[in-house]
């Protein structure tokens, strides 16, 4: 069933390569990489998900694996960084408060969520639908990222849908007063922008122990979740802001700059 999945993306992907002349491919996976290797392209790999096979793929088929902080795996090469810092760091991405006014939405006067499809081999064997059936009060207003668009009739009428692709999620991230996702990608990505940022999903992922040993990202069941996000205050607007930037000033002074490594490669 999986490999029904897998096999006609890599052969769109040859496709792709090959129309556009593609002469270097970067992946966070391993499809695109496979495909370059099949067409003789030169390419490397980032990787934060490690599965049994997975892997043993991405070695075979990238000229270079780098594996995301947290992981030692022979024949990789470890970055001291998440991947998702490529576009999050400070010299990349600038907070955008304009984003808010179409939504008419207040810095930090609402709470973000993120609930993804378990259509996909990654969340198939998580319960769906959590943070829509969350019990979540209405002393905040709540904006949700939703996956699979066949469940909008079970959202709270009450919440905000958004409709992507959106200009700017990121800055609609960073000025939430919490974020609870799901899915664990956006879940790291709220994380390192210094939001208050809770994981609900199943998935135990080393990437994610990263920001949790730094206290920026935290887990838990739904319920325990809502319970806590709804308490979060943000009084000062001005040093709440200052707070998440100093969180994502720190990181950029510990972390890679990926896009300085992925430059290198091509100028190779």
């Amino acid at each position: 069933m999986l490999m029904l999945i897998i096999l006609p993306r890599i052969l769109r992907l040859i496709l792709i390569i090959k129309k556009y002349k593609i002469q270097f491919v970067v992946s966070a996976n391993y499809q695109s990489n496979l495909a370059a290797k099949i067409c003789g392209i030169p390419n490397i790999v980032f990787n934060d998900d490690p599965r049994k096979g997975v892997i043993q793929i991405a070695k075979f088929s990238s000229d270079i694996v780098y594996m995301t902080k947290g992981f030692s795996i022979p024949g990789t090469v470890e970055l001291n960084c998440l991947k998702e810092w490529a576009y999050l760091s400070p010299r990349y991405f600038r907070p955008d408060p304009s984003i808010l006014i179409p939504l008419g939405l207040e810095p930090f006067s609402y709470l973000m969520l993120r609930e993804v499809s378990t259509k996909t081999t990654n969340y198939s064997h998580q319960k769906s639908d959590q943070l829509i059936n969350a019990n979540i009060g209405d002393s905040k207003r709540v904006i949700i990222s939703l996956e699979d668009k066949s469940k909008v009739s079970l959202v709270p009428k009450h919440w905000t849908i958004l409709q992507e692709p959106l200009q700017d999620i990121h800055s609609l991230m960073f000025f939430a007063a919490a974020f609870v996702s799901t899915g664990d990608s956006m879940a790291r990505e709220a994380a390192e922008l210094g939001v208050p940022s809770f994981y609900a999903g199943s998935r135990q992922m080393i990437a994610n122990e990263v920001l949790v040993k730094k206290g920026l990202l935290f887990s838990g069941t739904v319920d325990d979740i809502i319970t806590h996000i709804e308490s979060i205050e943000v009084p000062n607007l001005e040093r709440e802001i200052e707070h998440r930037e100093s969180i994502r000033m720190k990181l950029d002074s510990e972390w890679e700059d990926v896009n300085q490594i992925i430059k290198e490669h091509i100028k190779k």
